[in-house]
């Protein structure tokens, strides 16, 4: 039986940045006007790796394209992610197996980030939620592709719907951008495409 592994490593490497992050700010958290997610500040977010698109860019520091998908803007935001990873990663590493649900999620991650260098240049962004919102995309595209077969595919629709929703949502706070999660979104539904589920797809219900 198939189960998740990749996923898990995602979020104990970015469970561990985060405590990077922490100790880089000497556990001191910024005001809750300035980053309402409960975590550093902007300089400490840059430090440690956030997109900065004139770092990028101008300063050659083209790993910034890679580092923000483990970074978190708080704790707030890492708990958010990470269980919404937990929640979609297990059934897409389960039907699509771990290489193809990594090259998804790695990609997604990607995209998501140039993205936001390139429609919100000044935007200091961090999260793994362009990546995730790539295992979105996949997962909207199985849905897509295998209605016929779903046992409540409009279930599906109402719950994928409402999932989508709210991590837009999220992409209204501080150091968050909708743009990167766009960007994921398509580049996901793009590369699911590519790489369909290696066996039947299961329902949410069953997850």
């Amino acid at each position: 039986q198939p189960r998740m592994y990749f996923g898990y490593a995602v979020i104990g490497v970015s469970c561990l940045a985060f405590f990077v992050e922490m100790q880089v700010a000497g556990w001191k958290f910024a005001p809750l006007k300035q980053n309402p997610t409960i975590g550093p500040g902007h300089d400490v977010l840059v430090k440690v790796g956030a997109k900065d698109t004139f770092k990028i860019a101008d300063n050659g520091e083209a790993w910034r394209i890679f580092t923000p998908t483990v970074l978190h803007a708080g704790f707030v935001h890492l708990i958010f992610n990470m269980g919404f990873l937990y929640m979609v990663g297990q059934e897409m590493e389960t039907t699509h197996g771990w290489k193809r649900f990594a090259t998804i999620y790695i990609l997604s991650g990607v995209v998501a980030t140039l993205s936001s260098a390139l429609f919100l240049p000044d935007l200091t962004m961090v999260g793994s939620s362009g990546a995730i919102f790539g295992l979105v995309g996949a997962r909207w595209g199985d849905l897509i592709q295998n209605w016929d077969v779903l046992l409540r595919p409009w279930a599906e629709l109402a719950a994928m719907s409402a999932m989508t929703l709210l991590n837009y949502g999220m992409g209204l706070l501080p150091f968050i951008d909708n743009f990167a999660h766009t960007g994921g979104l398509v580049m996901g539904f793009l590369t699911g495409g590519a790489f369909p589920p290696s066996f039947p797809l299961p329902s949410f219900e069953n997850i």
